[in-house]
C-alpha cells in the first residue's frame, strides 16, 4: 500500500510540474505550428496565414503578397491585373521606384485592357509620384486617368489637391525669396549705418 501511495504522489508530482511548465512558457500551438520538412529547421508557421496573394494583400502581408503576384505572372505573363497587383504590393511596400515602373508598364502596356484598369494604374501612378515628391508628373498622371475615367471621383479630389499643394509651395518659395531679400537688405542698411 506504501508503495501504490508512493507512485501515485509521483504521478500527482509529475502532472502538476506539467501543468506549471505548460502556463509558464509561452504555448507554441498558440504562436503557430511546427513546420518540419526533412532535414530543416523546424520553422513556426502563423496559425492564419493567408493561403494566396489576395489574402496575403488584405491582411497586410505585403511582402508575401507581391511574391505571389510575381509567381502569378509566370503563369499569366499577359494579364495586366497581375502586374497592377505588383505595383500595388510595392506601394504598400513603400518601394514607391518599382511601383512607379510597374504602373507606367500597365498603363503604357501594347495590349489590349480594359480603359478602367489602365486609368486605374495611372491614378496609382500619380498617387505613387505625389509620394515620391514629383507633383507635376501626379498631375499629368491624374488627368491622364481622368480621360479615361471621367467619373473617378478620387482622381479627380486628387488631382485639384495636387494642384492646391503646387500653388502652396510656390508661394511659400516666393515668400522665402521675399523674406530672404528682406533680410539681405535689412543687413545692408545695418551695415551702412555702422
Amino acid at each position: 500500500m506504501l508503495e501504490s501511495l508512493r507512485s501515485s504522489r509521483r504521478t500527482l508530482v509529475g502532472i502538476c510540474v506539467l501543468w506549471l511548465l505548460t502556463i509558464s512558457q509561452p504555448a507554441l500551438w498558440a504562436q503557430g505550428t511546427v513546420d518540419e520538412g526533412v532535414g530543416a529547421e523546424p520553422q513556426l508557421v502563423e496559425p492564419n496565414e493567408p493561403k494566396n496573394p489576395y489574402e496575403a494583400y488584405e491582411s497586410g502581408y505585403y511582402d508575401r503578397a507581391l511574391e505571389g503576384f510575381l509567381d502569378q505572372e509566370v503563369e499569366r505573363p499577359d494579364d495586366e491585373r497581375v502586374r497592377l497587383n505588383q505595383g500595388n504590393a510595392l506601394y504598400r511596400l513603400q518601394d514607391f521606384e518599382r511601383a512607379s515602373g510597374t504602373y507606367q508598364a500597365v498603363a503604357g502596356s501594347e495590349s489590349e485592357i480594359d480603359p478602367k484598369l489602365r486609368a486605374k494604374a495611372l491614378y496609382n501612378l500619380g498617387n505613387t509620384a505625389f509620394r515620391q515628391g514629383k507633383l507635376p508628373e501626379a498631375v499629368e498622371a491624374y488627368k491622364r486617368s481622368l480621360e479615361l475615367d471621367s467619373q473617378d471621383q478620387d482622381a479627380k479630389f486628387n488631382l485639384e489637391f495636387v494642384k492646391r499643394e503646387i500653388e502652396r509651395q510656390q508661394q511659400e518659395q516666393q515668400q522665402n525669396q521675399q523674406d530672404q531679400q528682406n533680410d539681405s537688405e535689412s543687413d545692408q542698411n545695418q551695415q551702412q549705418d555702422s
